[in-house]
C-alpha cells in the first residue's frame, strides 16, 4: 500500500491557507505525494498542461475550494470534464447550495464536503480511491484510464461519524481539552487527534473552556485532564488567561497555544506563564500533532493500528 500510495498524486487547491496546510500535511503523512495550490491562478498554472491535451494528466486527483478568485473549483472541474481528462476530483466548500451540488454531482464530482468536515474522512475517501486508481504515472493507455475512472466515480457526499475511542474497551486513554472558536479548524485537530488515538473533549469558545476547567478543578470531572490545546484569542477567556489560571492554583497540566496573532509579547508572556508550546497560525497538523505526542504520548493505539489489530483477531 504504500509504494502505491507513493505514486499517487494529489493537488490540494484552498486559498484558505489554514486549511490547505492541514490537508496537505495530512495526506503526505498518509503517504501521498500532494502539491499544493493557493489561488485559482495557482491551480491554473498546475492544470493547464491539461487542458491543452488530457493525456497531461499528471496528478491522479484534486482537492478543490469551490470559492477561489479567477477559477473556481466548478469552473476547474467543468474545464477537466470539457476534455474528457480522467483525473477525480473533491470539491470543498463553506457555501454549498442546491444549485452547486446539483452542478458538482452534474459534472461528475467524486464528493462535495461542506466546511467544517472530518479529515478522517476526506482520508478515507482519498484511501479508497488511490486503493482502486491506477497511478497518472503508469503507463496505462489514457482512454482506458479515463473509462475506469468514470466507471469507478462514487457520486455521493461524504459525511461520515467521528472516530470515537471507547475508553472501556481500550483501558485508560490520554484526555485532550480542545478550544477552539473556529468550527473549521477545531473539527479537524479534533479528528486528527482521535485518529491517532487520544480522547478529545472539544469546546467552542472561552466560556465553555473556564466551565470545563472548574469542573476539573472541582473534582466534578473525575475523568482528568493530560493535555490542554487552546486558541489564544476568545471571547470570555483567552489562551493566556487559561495558563494565568493553571499557575494561580499550582497545576502542571502542558497547555499548547495556538493563534493567528502571535507577536512576541505574546510569545514571551506564554512563556512566562509556562506554556508548553506556542504554534502561529498557520500551522502544519505534523507540528501539531508531534508536539502533543511529545507532551501527551497516546494510550490508545492509533485510528490505523486499531483497525489492524481488529482484524487480526
Amino acid at each position: 500500500m504504500t509504494n502505491q500510495r507513493d505514486s499517487f498524486r494529489i493537488l490540494v487547491a484552498d486559498d484558505d491557507a489554514e486549511m490547505r496546510a492541514l490537508i496537505v500535511d495530512a495526506l503526505r503523512a498518509d503517504g501521498y505525494e500532494v502539491h499544493g495550490a493557493a489561488s485559482g491562478a495557482e491551480l491554473l498554472d498546475q492544470l493547464s498542461p491539461v487542458f491543452l491535451d488530457a493525456a497531461e494528466a499528471h496528478f491522479d486527483l484534486v482537492i478543490s475550494d469551490i470559492r477561489m478568485p479567477l477559477l473556481t473549483g466548478l469552473e476547474m472541474l467543468a474545464g477537466l470534464r470539457d476534455v474528457a481528462c480522467p483525473m477525480e476530483v473533491i470539491l470543498i466548500t463553506a457555501f454549498a447550495d442546491e444549485d452547486a451540488r446539483r452542478e458538482a454531482e452534474r459534472l461528475g464530482a467524486l464528493a462535495l464536503f461542506d466546511k467544517p468536515f472530518q479529515l478522517s474522512s476526506l482520508r478515507e475517501l482519498v484511501h479508497a480511491r488511490s486503493a482502486v486508481m491506477p497511478s497518472a504515472s503508469s503507463p496505462e493507455d489514457t482512454t482506458q484510464l479515463r473509462d475506469q475512472h468514470m466507471t469507478a466515480r462514487a457520486r455521493s457526499h461524504h459525511k461520515l461519524p467521528p472516530v470515537t475511542i471507547d475508553p472501556a474497551a481500550e483501558g485508560y486513554v490520554t484526555r485532550i481539552l480542545l478550544a477552539e472558536d473556529d468550527a473549521e479548524m477545531r473539527v479537524l485537530l479534533r479528528d486528527a487527534l482521535r485518529a491517532d488515538g487520544y480522547e478529545v473533549t472539544e469546546v467552542t469558545n472561552g466560556g465553555q473552556l473556564r466551565a470545563s476547567l472548574d469542573a476539573a478543578f472541582s473534582g466534578q470531572d473525575r475523568r482528568g485532564i493530560d493535555l490542554i490545546i487552546t486558541d489564544n484569542r476568545m471571547p470570555k477567556c483567552t489562551g493566556l488567561d487559561v495558563l494565568a489560571l493553571l499557575r494561580a492554583r499550582d497545576w502542571a497540566t502542558p497547555v499548547v497555544l495556538i493563534t493567528a496573532f502571535g507577536n512576541d509579547e505574546v510569545h514571551e508572556e506564554a512563556h512566562r506563564l509556562g506554556v508548553a508550546a506556542v504554534l502561529d497560525k498557520p500551522f502544519t497538523l505534523y507540528a501539531l500533532r508531534e508536539e502533543v505526542r511529545r507532551l501527551a504520548p497516546p494510550t490508545a493505539l492509533p485510528l490505523e493500528g486499531r483497525e489492524s489489530h481488529s482484524s487480526a483477531q
